[in-house]
């Protein structure tokens, strides 16, 4: 029988110029560049799983994916991987974790951040939502906090999304606003296709006054049956932050304490 050793690659990446995480045919993937990339340093053919996806445009701050290896890695894969790979993509690190660990699966919980701005920029174009008007936005928090008691998210999922769950627990949901800017952070141990996106879009229409407080409100009690249709656009998303027990990490080093790569 063959033993592999299983390692983490912990990388961040500006996602404007790639079709989102997950390799497909006729489009250009963050995947399938490390994919190949890895492949060329390791003369052999890589296959990296993610702790999830990300759709074209959105960006990570921390992204975390895994594959094996049947020895300890030969050289400093994470030095040579950036000497390799395009600007827009950066390794933060690369350690083994236990067999049995999984990007996925043993993911504690995910952070997202969505940033929107009001006045136009032209260094933010393709890392933030440019909204001008937004005459209510003292309604985000409160209709924000709706999210925490909240278990069934199917109104923010993604049309044949592929979730055999809807249910997700969201522990932080909160929006920073200043004059120019409104940050969102939501933290959960699991989010659907898109949810992020669905969510921040139809607060967005709240904060406009082109929906009230109380179609939210239906809106999350009528959870498994009503969709919200609406969706803020993709380069304002960032995944901030992937979490694990540091029990997986077999060289002790938590995962916590890394920093991550800014874009």
């Amino acid at each position: 029988m063959i033993h592999h050793r299983r390692y983490f690659i912990r990388f961040a990446y500006h996602g404007a110029g790639y079709h989102g995480w997950q390799a497909q045919n006729n489009a250009v993937s963050i995947q399938q560049k490390l994919q190949e990339a890895m492949g060329k340093l390791l003369r052999m053919s890589i296959r990296l799983t993610g702790q999830g996806r990300t759709d074209a445009g959105v960006h990570a701050r921390q992204m975390v994916a895994h594959f094996d290896f049947e020895d300890e890695l030969p050289f400093d894969l994470s030095a040579r991987l950036n000497q390799l790979l395009p600007p827009d993509i950066r390794i933060d690190r690369i350690h083994e974790v236990s067999p049995d660990a999984h990007a996925r699966y043993s993911a504690q919980y995910r952070v997202y951040r969505y940033y929107i701005h009001r006045n136009p920029d032209p260094f933010l174009v393709d890392r933030s939502w440019l909204i001008h008007a937004l005459p209510y936005p003292e309604l985000l928090n409160p209709a924000a906090q709706m999210l925490l008691k909240q278990t069934d998210f199917g109104c923010f999922a993604k049309t044949h999304g592929g979730n055999q769950t809807n249910e997700c627990k969201v522990e932080r949901a909160e929006w920073v606003i200043d004059s120019d800017q409104l940050i969102f952070t939501i933290q959960a141990d699991r989010f659907l296709r898109q949810m992020v996106r669905a969510i921040v879009g139809s607060l967005m229409v709240i904060a406009q006054g082109r929906k009230s407080v109380d179609w939210w409100v239906e809106l999350l009690s009528d959870s498994p049956k009503r969709k919200c249709g609406l969706a803020a656009p993709p380069q304002g998303l960032f995944l901030e932050e992937v979490a694990y027990p540091v029990s997986i990490c077999l060289d002790r080093i938590p995962d916590s304490v890394v920093p991550s790569t800014q874009i």
